[in-house]
């Protein structure tokens, strides 16, 4: 059973992960979804990437943080 550093060292890993995955997150939805302009079409495409770069990056999150599973366990099994 992990202890309470080892437990504390990976939600605070996991809070590093989320930040910078969640600021790609805000700024793919509000600058390229409600562009300065009143161009429709980009408004559309712009929406639609944004549901594939939402998807990259919950792919990236799940990958990540599988990481360091592998690495502490001598065994490899998470």
């Amino acid at each position: 059973m992990p202890t309470d550093e080892a437990r504390h060292r990976r939600w605070r890993r996991n809070l590093l992960l989320i930040a910078p995955l969640m600021a790609v997150w805000a700024a793919t939805v509000f600058l390229v979804c409600f562009p300065p302009s009143n161009a429709s079409i980009a408004y559309w495409i712009g929406a639609q990437d944004s549901v594939l770069v939402y998807l990259a990056l919950v792919c990236a999150y799940v990958w990540l943080m599988n990481q360091p599973g592998k690495q502490q366990s001598p065994s490899g099994k998470p």
